[in-house]
């Protein structure tokens, strides 16, 4: 019984050794979203998952960045991921009825496209993105790689809407505290 068991464990340590390992600077970020449909992109915080995802995958990515460059940030993506397949990422364009297909292939990304998205997809990316128009707000690139604390980008329109602005705002005329 004592052979069997210890041939047993030599051999789950030699298939579990021999799977395939991607690791990914991104990996929590990627198990939180893959397979949960298609995911909006925010046009005001780029902090949000789905908007880290992309501009950390374009960081470390150049085919990626220059597509995004190109073809502009999708409005909603979605991940999908089984364990021994690669990452798939859909970028999805409903205004102009697009999706691409984008493959993980070890750390560089095989885009294709552009596809017809499907109507049944389309109502439900839409439904998704709801009235979020505009630009999703993407960390903006590091021009060094010795840099690690992202600026984000800001709406300043936004900034004169934002509750928690107004209170300090009121804060400072109550305290004559200047702002510049």
């Amino acid at each position: 019984m004592k052979k069997y068991s210890l041939a047993l464990s030599v051999l789950l340590i030699l298939l579990v050794s021999c799977a395939p390992r991607v690791i990914r600077s991104n990996a929590g970020l990627i198990n939180r979203l893959k397979n949960r449909g298609p995911l909006a992109l925010s046009t005001q915080n780029p902090y949000l998952a789905s908007n880290l995802l992309i501009a950390r995958e374009m960081r470390n990515s150049p085919e990626l960045a220059g597509f995004i460059k190109q073809r502009g940030a999708p409005p909603a993506i979605e991940l999908e991921k089984s364990y021994f397949g690669p990452l798939i990422m859909h970028f999805y364009y409903p205004d102009s009825r697009e999706h691409f297909i984008l493959e993980d292939a070890e750390g560089a990304w095989i885009i294709n496209g552009p596809l017809k998205l499907d109507p049944e997809k389309r109502v439900e990316v839409i439904k998704v993105v709801k009235k979020g128009t505009g630009t999703p707000a993407l960390l903006k690139q590091q021009v060094s790689k010795n840099e690690t604390s992202p600026l984000p980008t800001f709406n300043p329109q936004a900034d004169k809407n934002d509750p928690f602005i107004k209170k300090l705002e009121e804060f400072d005329k109550q305290n004559n505290v200047s702002s510049k």
